[in-house]
């Protein structure tokens, strides 16, 4: 505690610059991610409509409380289940760090840009 420590640095070659794998890695699957995360609020959305619509609450209030519970917890996960991921479940050797602190930064970029579209 109190140590600050480097995680891991990233080199970029020329060669990983010009390659198209990892370009579709690092851009077009982030993108596709965030060009669904939408949709998925969207379906998300219906089905805490669905589960609130069964649980038959007494008030107003109560089912809008619970509704308002229920679609944050869900976009929560949805938008990031993924940022989570890469920061503390893809971790052990020292080319998952890199890799996991790239792809980390790519996703909050995505959910920052292309998700709000």
């Amino acid at each position: 505690i109190g140590h600050q420590q480097i995680v891991g640095d990233v080199e970029l070659s020329k060669e990983l610059l010009f390659d198209p794998t990892y370009w579709f890695i690092m851009a077009a699957l982030p993108s596709m991610l965030g060009l669904c995360i939408p949709i998925l609020n969207l379906i998300l959305m219906k089905v805490s409509i669905m589960l609130n619509d069964f649980e038959n609450y007494r008030t107003e209030s109560e089912y809008r409380t619970h509704l308002i519970i229920k679609v944050f917890s869900f976009r929560f996960v949805s938008q990031f289940g993924t940022v989570y991921y890469y920061a503390f479940i893809s971790t052990g050797t020292k080319q998952a760090i890199e890799n996991g602190v790239i792809r980390m930064g790519t996703s909050v970029m995505v959910y920052t840009t292309v998700a709000h579209w």
